[in-house]
């Protein structure tokens, strides 16, 4: 059944404050949202009563919005057109509806959006201070750096940036790391830490020779990309995927896996990775359900160099 449930269900807890349920799902999940905009999903168990408090459990609305979004794709793909417009409309009541728990989610910025900041908040933070911050955060939510030969795979994007003063955050703390720029341009971070690394004789690729290195840092494309990549970054993309796949190196990609749309998750050719570093608002693409195939893990970063697991 899809559509608005009610359920008496007296004496629920402190995170579960209410009865509204707008997603019900065939099988052992039914996801919902509580009257006080609590989400939460349901957990079928034999061992525990339906109407018991353990049979929920919170979500993130992130993850409420991703799962709206399967559903809808699911329904339209089978030419179930009822249940396509009832999800349809059940995501717009989502979307309305007041977000009483802030703290499970950031920002998710669509299509319509203005692009944000990196970090909106940090307002007269120098550029490359946000940078840098954020590439600390890219530090910071991968835990196993040491003893691994590291690249830093970079195009002309913001996101360029970040890698490059990643490269020499990495630098600094001892770790074997190399550098490579697909597109021969540069932001204006990105000149900025490029120049920075080049000084510390952090050594600079012609190519990548992908059986050389553990880990892949994705900065080849950035949140402003759309459509088919370059020949070049494409070829590069391959290489990164082959060596996760064939090889189980790790890559993780900062902003956005390169080739992702950020505002639909499409992708013709897109990185896929074992972690997803964002920062500032997240991209509403990141939750699409292509996206949600290539993205290991996601991860988002705060300018103040929070860091918050989305999934």
């Amino acid at each position: 059944m899809i559509g608005e449930r009610v359920y008496d269900r007296p004496d629920l807890t402190s995170d579960h404050d209410g009865n509204i349920v707008l997603i019900r799902l065939y099988g052992c999940y039914e996801w919902g949202i509580s009257a006080e905009g609590y989400p939460f999903e349901c957990l079928q168990d034999d061992d525990v009563p339906f109407d018991s408090d353990n049979y929920f459990k919170p979500i993130p609305w992130i993850d409420l919005y991703a799962r709206i979004d399967e559903m809808l794709l699911l329904a339209r793909s089978n030419g179930f057109m009822d249940w396509s417009d009832e999800y349809d409309r059940i995501k717009k009541m989502v979307m309305e509806l007041p977000k009483t728990d802030p703290d499970l989610l950031k920002t998710v910025v669509s299509v319509e959006t203005p692009k944000p900041d990196r970090y909106a908040g940090a307002i007269g933070t120098p550029s490359p201070e946000l940078t840098r911050r954020a590439a600390q955060g890219v530090f910071d939510a991968y835990p196993d750096w040491r003893e691994k030969a590291v690249v830093v795979a970079c195009g002309s994007g913001s996101n360029s940036g970040v890698g490059y003063a990643l490269a020499e955050i990495l630098n600094d703390q001892g770790i074997d790391v190399r550098i490579y720029n697909a597109s021969g341009d540069f932001s204006e971070d990105g000149a900025y830490y490029y120049k920075r690394c080049v000084k510390k004789n952090i050594p600079v690729l012609e190519w990548i020779d992908i059986w050389l290195y553990d880990v892949f840092v994705d900065c080849l494309l950035g949140t402003g990309f759309r459509g088919v990549p370059g020949e070049l970054i494409a070829e590069v993309i391959r290489d990164i995927n082959y060596a996760r796949e064939c090889y189980g190196r790790i890559v993780i990609s900062v902003d956005i896996n390169s080739g992702i749309n950020k505002d639909t998750g499409e992708a013709a050719l897109a990185v896929a990775s074992n972690l997803t570093v964002s920062g500032g608002s997240i991209r509403k693409g990141l939750l699409q359900c292509q996206a949600r195939e290539l993205i290991g893990k996601l991860v988002n970063v705060d300018s103040d160099g929070t860091l918050r697991t989305v999934r």
